[in-house]
């Protein structure tokens, strides 16, 4: 009986470990921990990238707005119901904004942004989009098209995706 529990110290002694060893069992340890992260990192921005296309979220198409189509204006003029409306001297100095910063060498990207931001629904929005087309008789979309990256157009989809249709009186 002794003999065997000298034997099986001596097996215990023999399998300690070494600090080769304890580094190799460490470096495996954090090599899985880092590719663990990094795998549920890339499996959740493809999740929560396919959860924002599948609920209309996500990015959004400058070109496919619906402050562009005429039938947006139509159908809310349609419904017989007074909404919020801006006054032509605010028109009047957010167009003029708006060609100061897209007129000119360079193009005011964060003037246009504010600009957009300025207004509280996509109704006001159209508002100042059919006054400055008729005022400097260009499309404010093919100008923001031509003037801004797909950057901005893209941020500015966003502010204009989040405001709601209109404001009702």
């Amino acid at each position: 009986m002794q003999l065997l529990q000298e034997e099986c110290q001596k097996r215990v002694k023999n399998k300690d470990m070494t600090k080769k060893n304890k580094s190799i069992l460490f470096g495996g340890i954090t090599l899985f921990a880092i590719s663990y992260v990094v795998y549920n990192r890339w499996e959740k921005r493809i999740f929560y990238d396919e959860m924002l296309k599948r609920i209309g979220g996500g990015t959004v198409n400058f070109s496919d707005l619906k402050i562009w189509k005429p039938s947006f204006l139509i159908a809310i003029n349609q419904s017989g119901r007074n909404y919020q409306t801006y006054k032509r001297d605010v028109l009047r100095e957010q167009a003029l904004k708006m060609n100061d910063a897209l007129d000119g060498l360079g193009t005011k990207n964060e003037q246009v942004i504010s600009i957009f931001r300025f207004f509280n629904s996509k109704v006001g929005i159209v508002e100042l989009i059919n006054f400055y087309n008729a005022k400097y008789t260009i499309d404010l979309k093919s100008a923001l098209e031509d003037d801004m990256s797909d950057y901005w157009l893209t941020k500015i989809g966003s502010i204009v995706s989040q405001k709601p249709d209109v404001i009702y009186n």
